[in-house]
């Protein structure tokens, strides 16, 4: 039995991906092993810079400058905008500029 279950999990599908010559490759990743993909390249943002992203965001939608989302769109924002208020590290633009220099 214990045999049969370490077979199934090396037969695993690994997930295809579109390689930059438009030839599906498979998707080499682990994250336990700092290989993440389509990630490896992403840029990473603190909570206090999607706070203001968001604020940002929201000042559109109130002002008309953007299409009005539904509420559930809406209400998601504003809890998002309320977790990353609540773990935000930095107050400012000029402390988050510091602390990323």
């Amino acid at each position: 039995m214990a045999a049969a279950a370490a077979a199934s999990e090396s037969k695993v599908a690994q997930p295809e991906v579109l390689g930059g010559d438009g030839k599906k490759k498979v998707a080499t990743e682990d994250a336990a092993k700092g290989e993440l993909g389509e990630f490896d390249q992403a840029m990473i943002y603190w909570n206090a810079e999607v706070a203001i992203i968001l604020e940002a965001r929201l000042g559109q939608i109130d002002s008309g400058e953007v299409p009005d989302a539904d509420k559930a769109s809406n209400r998601v924002l504003h809890q998002t905008l309320d977790y990353a208020r609540d773990f935000n590290n930095y107050r400012s633009k000029d402390a988050i500029q510091a602390a990323r220099a």
